[in-house]
């Protein structure tokens, strides 16, 4: 399993968690977690550093993405439908992802929009 890229658990049911033993998928590029009942990821999740997509649309009891600077080939980030916002803290790590080119959240505030805008010039 080691060398598995491609992970799609689309709504499937964990227990809240995502299992501990996916941070042993060394050569995962893509993942999709989306409309699953997973409320956070945990620190391990941070090894996967070969993540290339994440996929967490419509997990509503997601509230942060903890770590998420650590997914350092991380180019797309897909946040809509959760519960993740685009506060001072999240944009900090975002701002660490050098190659970031897609990020899709849910915007609140105007302000959340400006702060977005600083992230490498967008």
């Amino acid at each position: 399993m080691q060398k598995l890229v491609v992970l799609d658990l689309f709504g499937i049911s964990y227990n809240n968690e995502l299992p501990e033993q996916i941070s042993k998928l060394a050569s995962l590029q893509y993942l999709d977690l989306s409309i699953t009942n997973i409320e956070q990821l945990h620190v391990g999740f941070q090894e996967l550093k070969n993540l290339y997509q994440l996929n967490l649309n419509g997990k509503w009891r997601l509230r942060r993405v903890a770590g998420i600077s650590k997914l350092s080939n991380l180019r797309i980030l897909q946040l809509l439908g959760s519960n993740v916002h685009a506060n001072a803290s999240l944009l900090r790590d975002l701002q660490l992802l050098e190659h970031l080119q897609v990020l899709a959240i849910k915007i609140c505030a105007e302000t959340d929009l400006d702060q977005i805008s600083v992230i490498k010039g967008w």
